[in-house]
């Protein structure tokens, strides 16, 4: 019983150790730009790295809202290679806080669908800076 107890733990370590594919990672998942004027268009750049073995494929980018734009700056990228997704959000002139997603589907076999956040407080008197 310890024998295959110590064999399980091996091949389960071996085979952790040895996953192969495409690994996409994402400095950040999430941007809160704090309080803004209605009628404000904010932005950020989601930076995000292949740190897998093989190419990444990002197959679709979906915005949860009409007010969010997406543009990345590539859809396929090498091993050790990193990228760049700017996001924007029309805040629009209802003051409340709007927390937007923003979907990115690839072929990472581990973690195919990224959730990304942008989140702001659309305020009718912004505080003046």
């Amino acid at each position: 019983m310890k024998k295959i107890l110590i064999l399980t733990t091996f091949f389960i370590a071996v085979s952790a150790f040895c996953a192969s594919g495409p690994r996409i990672e994402f400095q950040e998942d999430s941007v809160d730009f704090g309080r803004v004027a209605k009628q404000t268009t904010v932005k950020h750049v989601f930076k995000f790295k292949n740190t897998g073995d093989a190419v990444l494929h990002i197959s679709d980018i979906i915005a949860g809202c009409a007010c969010t734009g997406t543009l990345v700056s590539d859809k396929s990228i090498l091993p050790g290679a990193s990228g760049e997704l700017q996001a924007t959000l029309e805040t629009g002139n209802t003051a409340k806080k709007l927390v937007r997603p923003i979907y990115v589907y690839s072929n990472d076999p581990e973690n195919g669908i990224v959730t990304l956040n942008m989140t702001v407080f659309v305020d009718v008197d912004p505080p003046k800076k």
